[in-house]
């Protein structure tokens, strides 16, 4: 390791450079660790081990480390079972979507926002002819970014709703509805509690949304809409 010395706000500053050799040395025990977050709620310690363990683990033993801001470091002593949480998912914990992803080097919790999350949508009361996997993957690409169909929705053994797993940008209005040729179809989001039935985005409720209370114009063509398309906008179901 080296050290250069510098100045910042006219007090001292000194920047510690590592080696390539050094850095590898202090990232080997964390390479296959995943980092996980619970969407919208917040869990203690003990309770995230006990459903963590119930989940994935299979063959091996998982250690936890809480690193801040409700982020917590999982690594895996079986890659099985390390593969299986990346995969299997989504996953969901108290009717919360868990977020996961692999570990990076230099993550910064309290620097890091959650802009896109794998979810579980519906289409109720969808024909079953559209139960058909090239379809349902078209529809789920202008939802977000489909990641697969429910078995039991591609083997046609459930008819009540059509059911897949997207990804969506958490930062962007969601979907919330599509239309097949005279017929309109609401996109139900799963887990996604703290969703805003004004502006369609997550994080808020309609009560406390900037949007509709700052844009009236927006607001009106939103109820416009509403109207227009039997039930769209506040009628969207989550």
């Amino acid at each position: 390791m080296e050290v250069v010395e510098k100045v910042r706000g006219g007090h001292a500053c000194p920047e510690f450079v590592l080696t390539e050799e050094e850095e590898s040395r202090l990232q080997m025990p964390w390479r296959k660790g995943i980092i996980v977050k619970l969407l919208g709620r917040r869990i203690g310690y003990k309770a995230l081990e006990n459903r963590l363990k119930q989940m994935w683990v299979r063959n091996g033993v998982i250690n936890i480390v809480d690193v801040g801001n409700d982020f917590f470091l999982v690594t895996f002593t079986n890659m099985e079972d390390h593969y299986r949480a990346l995969i299997d998912g989504p996953w969901m914990i108290y009717d919360n979507y868990l977020v996961v992803r692999e570990w990076s080097p230099n993550f910064h919790p309290f620097g890091e926002v959650i802009e896109k999350v794998a979810v579980w949508v519906r289409f109720s009361g969808l024909p079953i002819e559209y139960y058909d996997k090239k379809i349902l993957y078209f529809i789920g690409n202008r939802i977000g970014r489909t990641v697969k169909v429910d078995r039991t929705t591609t083997t046609q053994t459930r008819g009540k709703y059509a059911r897949l797993c997207v990804e969506v940008d958490l930062t962007k209005p969601l979907l919330a509805m599509f239309q097949i040729k005279d017929r309109y179809y609401k996109v139900e989001y799963e887990g996604l509690h703290m969703l805003c039935l004004a502006c369609g985005t997550f994080g808020h409720y309609k009560e406390g949304c900037v949007v509709k209370d700052n844009n009236k114009e927006w607001n009106g063509e939103q109820q416009a809409g509403s109207n227009r398309d039997k039930g769209a906008g506040e009628d969207m179901i989550i």
